[in-house]
């Protein structure tokens, strides 16, 4: 649906922390820490731990090293608020972008 949306001209912002569907889905791919821009570059030249170093700020740990430790989001300050956007198929969307302490970045969260 992002890639027709796109074909037929139309901006899509497609936020996700899934790396594949990100490849799959959009022509660039940009990445914020800390507020800050750390990867804005075209789909098919970046790889996944490319992706993954811009989003954590260190390199990724080699294949077999200990998976991460899963961590809930807590309530940093919010960035940005969206509430009660409608737009086309969007019949009530709200969410808050939140800094995440624990990581350095952002977290959305749905109100």
């Amino acid at each position: 649906m992002v890639r027709r949306m796109s074909s037929r001209g139309v901006a899509v912002l497609f936020v996700s922390h899934s790396i594949e569907q990100i490849l799959r889905s959009c022509h660039t791919v940009t990445v914020a820490r800390d507020l800050q821009i750390t990867l804005d570059t075209a789909a098919d030249r970046v790889s996944p731990p490319e992706i993954v170093a811009a989003i954590t700020g260190r390199p990724p740990r080699p294949s077999g090293g200990e998976p991460a430790q899963a961590t809930t989001p807590n309530d940093g300050e919010p960035v940005l608020e969206v509430h009660t956007l409608r737009s086309g198929t969007v019949r009530k969307l709200s969410l808050v972008l939140r800094t995440d302490r624990t990581s350095g970045g952002s977290v959305w969260t749905r109100s």
